[in-house]
């Protein structure tokens, strides 16, 4: 079942594409761990290249270690070498005046963007490549309700998209952005897949948890139950909306872009 709804994103979204090189974000949690195992399924079906990437933030002295060793030994068993980076985000945040999740998140995909360049360097077309991560449906809810509070635009409010380029071209994609958490936990459980827990997903004193762990539930029991799925459609509306907008935006640009051009070239023949 989870394996058929990833596959239906992965196909309704044009995400993955037979013989693809598959750039794979696996923390050890649950979503990265999922997204791992399914890949592995569909590796043998389209002939994917899969890549899994680990990165150890150092935020978590010694449970960090034994996140990547337990990672690099599941790759291991199950034939792939784990490419893993070990970047100091705690001095990274410092450095940049980032909080821990933007430097974290920083780390990430540069590490993700490393994998892919040296993909491209044995010559492998950027455009046969992509970065998936594990973002899930409550990641999105979050996400939304998260920029909602900061005041977003259609654009924000929009999420995060199933698709996106990064700065240098790099494609990243979200086979799990329609499945939900518990799917994902329960999925774990029936495969045996054994997840890595981060101690730090229940400490409030960042942002994002305690959208998930106070504000959620509180709106969930007082206001509306469904709060969670009210933030997913109101995110794909917005992003309808972003759309329209840009092509409309881009439609205009176009059409003065070719009669600028169409009056240069009749100044050009007066001269």
């Amino acid at each position: 079942m989870m394996k058929k709804q990833i596959l239906e994103t992965i196909q309704r979204h044009n995400l993955v594409k037979l013989h693809q090189h598959i750039v794979l974000g696996l923390s050890g949690g649950p979503d990265s761990m999922c997204l791992f195992h399914v890949f592995l399924e569909l590796a043998k079906e389209m002939d994917l290249h899969l890549y899994p990437v680990h990165v150890n933030h150092k935020f978590r002295p010694g449970a960090a270690e034994e996140d990547q060793a337990y990672v690099e030994q599941l790759c291991e068993t199950a034939g792939f070498s784990c490419r893993t980076f070990v970047i100091d985000c705690v001095k990274l945040a410092e450095e940049e005046h980032l909080t821990p999740e933007e430097a974290g998140r920083k780390a990430r995909y540069c590490a993700f963007a490393e994998v892919a360049d040296q993909l491209v360097k044995r010559g492998i077309s950027r455009s046969e490549i992509v970065i998936a991560v594990g973002h899930n449906a409550d990641d999105q809810a979050e996400t939304i309700l998260f920029r909602l509070l900061r005041g977003a635009g259609t654009d924000g409010l929009s999420g995060m998209r199933y698709s996106r380029f990064d700065e240098t071209g790099n494609r990243i994609i979200r086979p799990l952005l329609d499945v939900k958490r518990e799917e994902i936990m329960a999925y774990c459980k029936v495969q045996n897949l054994l997840p890595r827990m981060d101690s730090t997903n229940e400490e409030e004193k960042y942002t994002r948890n305690k959208i998930r762990l106070s504000l959620i539930p509180h709106l969930e029991q007082e206001y509306n139950p469904a709060v969670k799925d009210t933030m997913i459609r109101m995110g794909k509306a917005a992003a309808c909306d972003s759309d329209f907008l840009w092509q409309q935006a881009q439609d205009v640009y176009e059409k003065l872009v070719k009669k600028s051009s169409e009056t240069h070239v009749l100044l050009d023949g007066r001269s």
